[in-house]
């Protein structure tokens, strides 16, 4: 018996993958159906599908953050790009933040505290004749985790690209303002 072991996975194609922190479950995109996708291995020699979940564009990138309760998946939209975050316990969409140009990857520090999001803005081959560079360029966005993300009713970033907006769902309704680029300020404070 060979050392690897094909799994067949509803959809149209598996491209990246991240696993949670128990190892029991993966998760992984699919861009040409514009979802994410489950697969349980709880036994390794018995990989069991879970499902998947519809995304609001083609799925760029997995994360999972260290704790194992949330999956930040990086999409890119056709009319915005955002970072989708998602519950892993009910696998639901919990929130989605609007990036401000097209994701590549998203990773999570060991120490759940940023994800840090690159934004590649893809060149168009058919414009400027496939000429670099073509503006905008790619830049890397800093999302701090701190605040918990449970609670993250809405975000979006401004027009600058500087301020993350975030409307808690802890029932005092308050707009929160956090510094992506720069000094990331944490709220609430610890």
């Amino acid at each position: 018996m060979s050392g690897w072991r094909h799994i067949d996975v509803p959809g149209q194609v598996a491209e990246i993958i991240a696993s949670t922190p128990d190892g029991r479950t993966l998760i992984y995109t699919d861009s040409a159906a514009e979802e994410i996708g489950f697969i349980t291995i709880t036994e390794p020699r018995h990989p069991k599908g879970g499902g998947s979940l519809k995304m609001p564009g083609e799925p760029t990138s997995v994360a999972v953050t260290p704790d194992g309760a949330w999956a930040l998946v990086a999409v890119h939209g056709s009319d915005k790009d955002v970072l989708v975050v998602v519950d892993l316990a009910t696998r639901t969409i919990r929130t989605t933040i609007v990036l401000g140009g097209q994701p590549d990857s998203v990773a999570i520090s060991a120490d759940g505290q940023y994800a840090a999001i690159a934004i590649e803005n893809e060149r168009d081959e058919d414009m400027n004749d496939d000429e670099m560079p073509q503006p905008p360029a790619g830049f890397l966005t800093i999302v701090d985790l701190i605040y918990r993300l449970e609670k993250i009713e809405g975000a979006a970033l401004t027009k600058s690209g500087e301020l993350l907006v975030v409307n808690d769902n802890d029932g005092a309704g308050e707009t929160r303002l956090l510094r992506l680029h720069g000094v990331i300020s944490r709220h609430p404070p610890r």
